[in-house]
């Protein structure tokens, strides 16, 4: 399933290993996958960067090993979103779609900004999740 151009929310927090090699400062495992900053947007001038324990809508721009549990999704942010204005979508607000350990989520309400309660979502058998935000493809 391809997640390029998919819109979803993300928690970024500080990458552990930052400081010991050239990675990315934050990251990301809202998707359950690993999610970075393109290099591309990370080298972006006078534009806001996200920062550890920051909600942020990102558009996935590229998906290293694509629909297999290793590797990694590579984010491009769109916008910073406070915590304040975060919704917690729960079984029976969406859509689903499954394909090879990847799970899409449609919310049926178009107007939030959706992520999924960690014990939701670590209960759900998956490698990947996405709330799409967007349609993807």
């Amino acid at each position: 399933m391809d997640l390029t151009n998919c819109i979803t929310i993300v928690k970024f927090f500080k990458n552990p290993v930052a400081d010991k090699l050239e990675a990315n400062e934050v990251i990301t495992r809202t998707t359950k996958k690993i999610g970075v900053v393109s290099k591309k947007a990370d080298n972006r001038t006078g534009v806001q960067k996200p920062k550890d324990s920051e909600f942020w809508k990102v558009a996935i721009v590229n998906e290293i090993h694509q629909g297999k549990p290793e590797g990694c999704l590579i984010l491009e942010p769109i916008c910073f979103v406070d915590a304040t204005d975060i919704v917690r979508l729960l079984p029976g607000m969406y859509e689903e779609k499954r394909d090879n350990g990847v799970l899409v989520i449609f919310p049926k309400k178009d107007e939030h900004n959706w992520i999924l309660p960690l014990k939701h979502k670590q209960s759900i058998e998956v490698h990947t999740i996405v709330i799409s935000l967007s349609s993807c493809y």
